[in-house]
């Protein structure tokens, strides 16, 4: 009599579900990075004009700087924007800042703009026509 080997075929879907859960996990790690590396975004400041002695604030002197921004992989992925900020002299970090997004204007530089002072604020006048004030009572005592 002829033994036949009973034979226990393994089932494929062990390997299947071990290949998946690490494929999953390596999909995870890089759209973390992935993520993290488009999210990622550089701040220049592109010009500094200072208050003149001629104006004063009860607080203090200030600053405008024109910062640009742009996001890792600009422009094809992310985007270049660009903001006013007045802040305390020697105080980059905080202050009030405006965005500038004005229609067929690619670059916004030093040249773009002048800055003139009053008690009641900043006025910035863009070489396009285009104009911001700002009151003083958005960016002196703290605000």
């Amino acid at each position: 009599m002829r033994h036949v080997a009973e034979s226990r075929s393994r089932s494929p879907w062990p390997a299947r579900v071990g290949l998946l859960l690490i494929g999953a996990a390596a999909g995870a790690v890089l759209a973390t990075v992935l993520g993290a590396g488009l999210g990622l975004h550089r701040t220049t400041v592109l010009a500094r004009v200072t208050q003149p002695p001629s104006v004063r604030y009860d607080d203090g002197s200030y600053q405008v700087m024109l910062r640009r921004s742009q996001t890792l992989g600009a422009p094809v992925i992310g985007g270049t924007s660009y903001r006013f900020w007045v802040t305390r002299a020697g105080n980059d970090g905080y202050g009030h800042s405006v965005g500038v997004d004005i229609d067929g204007v690619d670059r916004i530089e030093r040249s773009s703009f002048t800055v003139t002072w009053e008690q009641a604020g900043v006025r910035i006048r863009m070489r396009s026509a285009h104009e911001l004030f700002i009151p003083a009572t958005s960016f002196t005592r703290g605000r």
